[in-house]
């Protein structure tokens, strides 16, 4: 069934499926399936549930959990991701320019076409100084609340 022809039942929000739902769609492809954004406030990881956790691939750590949380959020995610063989990975986009190469992935195997699990282990992640990343994040957030005000955007939430 596409994304789009969910019925209103599944949805917890208007734009929202849920990680249920969006695991029993995809659960014939081959994705590698990763949490986004597990250490935001109102994101916890530990609101999914071991059950549907189990069923990830691996937890991103991004440039905005980073400035929030410090160096220490690779070691969290880590203990997060216990004995389950989920990985940890670097954020797979920016929302804004300044963030671009704060935290990035090192693998000594080329990816192919599409990321695979097997591509996950051996991959390793780095970040530039935290107190740099702190400042791009800064400055990239200030950056995109001036062009939703210019545009009559009201932001309601991170």
């Amino acid at each position: 069934m596409p994304l789009a022809r969910l019925h209103n039942s599944q949805r917890l929000a208007p734009d929202y499926v849920s990680a249920e739902t969006l695991l029993g769609l995809s659960g014939d492809l081959r994705l590698v399936r990763i949490v986004a954004h597990p250490l935001r406030p109102r994101r916890e990881i530990d609101r999914l549930g071991r059950h549907l956790l189990a069923r990830f691939d691996g937890l991103e750590v991004n440039a905005k959990d980073l400035a929030m949380i410090g160096a220490s959020a690779k070691a969290h995610l880590r203990n997060l991701a216990g004995g389950s063989g989920m990985y940890i990975v670097a954020g797979s986009d920016a929302h804004h320019p300044l963030q671009l190469g704060t935290v990035w992935h090192e693998s000594p195997d080329a990816l192919g076409a599409a990321p695979q699990r097997e591509w996950l282990s051996t991959v390793e992640v780095h970040h530039g100084p935290i107190f740099e990343i702190e400042q791009l994040v800064m400055a990239a957030s200030e950056a995109k609340s001036r062009i939703l005000r210019e545009h009559g955007i009201v932001r309601t939430g991170s």
